[in-house]
């Protein structure tokens, strides 16, 4: 299967249990790989509709996760997961979400897989 990546988009939402980490947006990196039917069509004519708009994926995540207030980053993942499955060419998708939360840890992540 050929894949579509979209690697280290910043979103900044309010993801977190304490009432401190819910009281302010912050940064959470968010990677997609998206599994689809062949991209070869696209690749050979060299047209945008034989493909995933990546883009458009990454506004429509975006516009979506922008709107939400999540405890989990468990939450995030399996939202991004579902709006890249909405896209027709994509059969499957890990996602991967981090976070900066605990002092002397670079990240705590989350990564899934799903199926569409």
């Amino acid at each position: 299967m050929d894949k579509i990546i979209i690697q280290d988009m910043v979103v900044r939402m309010r993801v977190g249990c304490t009432p401190q980490e819910r009281s302010r947006v912050q940064p959470i990196h968010i990677d997609v790989e998206a599994r689809c039917r062949s991209l070869r069509r696209a690749g050979v004519k060299d047209d945008l509709s034989c493909t995933v708009d990546y883009a458009a994926l990454a506004l429509k995540i975006r516009f979506a996760l922008g709107k939400m207030s999540c405890r989990t980053i468990e939450r995030v993942a399996e939202r991004v997961s579902q709006l890249v499955l909405e896209t027709s060419r994509v059969r499957s998708v890990t996602v991967r979400v981090r976070k900066k939360v605990l002092p002397g840890i670079a990240w705590t992540a989350v990564e899934i897989d799903r199926m569409g």
